[in-house]
């Protein structure tokens, strides 16, 4: 029996690296992992690339894997 296995992806003001982002976020929807969910959570960036990040998930997430949250304040890396 396969076990649910979470990843969280924080993100914070990433637009100056969005393609590295992205291709992050692509290689774990190219990952064959049953049972993966991915939380991805925007710790309240204020650059716009929360908006970036939910409708490439929207756009690419077959599986409907990928929870997507935003913080109202940003708690900081280990908060996030």
């Amino acid at each position: 029996m396969c076990k649910t296995v979470s990843v969280a992806w924080i993100n914070y003001n990433s637009m100056k690296f969005m393609s590295i982002a992205l291709e992050s976020l692509r290689s774990l929807y190219e990952l064959n992992y049953p049972n993966m969910r991915i939380l991805l959570i925007d710790n309240c960036s204020n650059d716009g690339s929360d908006k970036i990040l939910k409708n490439y998930v929207e756009k690419v997430d077959k599986k409907n894997i990928t929870k997507f949250y935003r913080t109202s304040k940003n708690y900081g890396y280990a908060g996030g």
